[in-house]
């Protein structure tokens, strides 16, 4: 098995972008009594459209989001009851979904400051607004702060989806026995994160990367 992240489309499209290196993540209901647990250093992002929100990103990226998705999919002042794993997504039929993201863990740590998360907002494309509503949200659980590097595949990977797929869960496992991966990684099983990275480019380069990361620390 490989791990995937679920995400937002729009964020998936933004971390494409280089406009997003960075996660907040309390853990969807479905998580463990602590919260997210972060469980893999590298991983695929899987797109999903549960729970997308207009009022929840920054203007210069809603036309993109309307672009990505049937604008009755797009939830205004409440979250999203449709299933992720539905049609009128370009990444995602009734039963497939593309991915062509995967990821690298550079920093991981709790957010304990509400001050800091406006200083925060050059690194993602939520408003702040948003972030804010997810500092507050359930403030039994800590608020975690992933920075992340984000890789493209040269080649998509149409995923069969699955029922367990669903839902407010924060990981799923793909099965690399599952036809599309045994096919795309025929001459290696058990890919690991530097053959993923010799097939793949990445978002960013070096050096911005490095700035970007170099100024997020000083932040923290």
């Amino acid at each position: 098995f490989v791990a995937a992240l679920k995400e937002w489309a729009i964020v998936c499209k933004a971390a494409e972008e280089g406009k997003q290196v960075l996660l907040f993540r309390k853990g969807g209901i479905m998580e463990y009594r602590n919260g997210f647990e972060l469980k893999h250093k590298n991983f695929f992002l899987f797109p999903t459209f549960e729970h997308q929100s207009m009022d929840s990103i920054r203007n210069e990226y809603k036309e993109k989001l309307r672009n990505l998705d049937n604008p009755h999919n797009i939830t205004k002042d409440k979250r999203n009851s449709s299933n992720p794993l539905t049609k009128n997504n370009p990444n995602q039929t009734q039963n497939t979904t593309n991915i062509d993201l995967f990821v690298e863990i550079t920093y991981f740590n709790e957010i304990n400051d509400i001050s800091k998360l406006e200083k925060l907002e050059k690194f993602h494309i939520w408003n702040n607004d948003y972030a804010k509503m997810r500092f507050n949200y359930n403030p039994k659980k800590p608020l975690y702060l992933i920075l992340f590097r984000t890789y493209k595949l040269n080649d998509t990977i149409k995923i069969n989806n699955k029922p367990e797929w669903s839902g407010c869960k924060s990981w799923i496992q793909l099965d690399l026995k599952d036809k599309a991966l045994e096919n795309y990684f025929k001459n290696n099983s058990s890919p690991d994160f530097e053959y993923l990275k010799s097939i793949s480019k990445p978002c960013i380069d070096d050096i911005t990367f490095n700035d970007l990361t170099t100024e997020l620390r000083s932040i923290i």
